[in-house]
């Protein structure tokens, strides 16, 4: 029994609790989680940014790859543009800057288009439209210097 005017102390304990979510008018782009009115936010813009995001994610694996096993490769930089070829260098910059670019827009993008499967689609679709076009505009930019130096 505790004496009087006196009262039982609770010992400190320490409480962690998540922090609240952010108001929704002051998300960032790293911080934005799909709502569940998302489909009345869903412009037509969003889908077309979706499939750039897969786009450029898709570009960023040819010109990293062959930037970092220190192969030229044609880039925007070249000279001239995109037939020329690029230093390793060159294309591992230009390859970090597409991959930042597609994530940056994927996470944009992931909260307003709804939908477990919409979104992956809809980026899928720019991914894969992306790399067929890579590979026809590759094939036929990097034959004619295949043929001529005989590599």
């Amino acid at each position: 029994m505790a004496p009087r005017g006196r009262t039982l102390r609770q010992p400190d304990v320490l409480t962690t609790s998540a922090p609240p979510d952010p108001d929704p008018d002051q998300r960032t782009m790293f911080t934005s989680r799909p709502t569940p009115d998302a489909a009345l936010q869903t412009k037509w813009f969003h889908f077309v940014l979706a499939l750039l995001a897969g786009a450029l994610l898709v570009n960023s694996v040819p010109h990293f790859v062959n930037g970092i096993s220190g192969n030229e490769f044609p880039t925007p930089f070249a000279d001239p543009p995109t037939v020329g070829l690029s230093p390793a260098v060159v294309n591992v910059l230009w390859g970090l800057a597409n991959f930042i670019g597609g994530y940056a827009l994927l996470r944009f993008t992931r909260s307003h288009i709804p939908g477990a499967v919409l979104f992956p689609a809809v980026v899928l679709v720019g991914a894969s439209a992306f790399a067929v076009f890579l590979s026809l505009t590759v094939s036929s930019t990097l034959a004619p210097i295949v043929r001529a130096t005989g590599v």
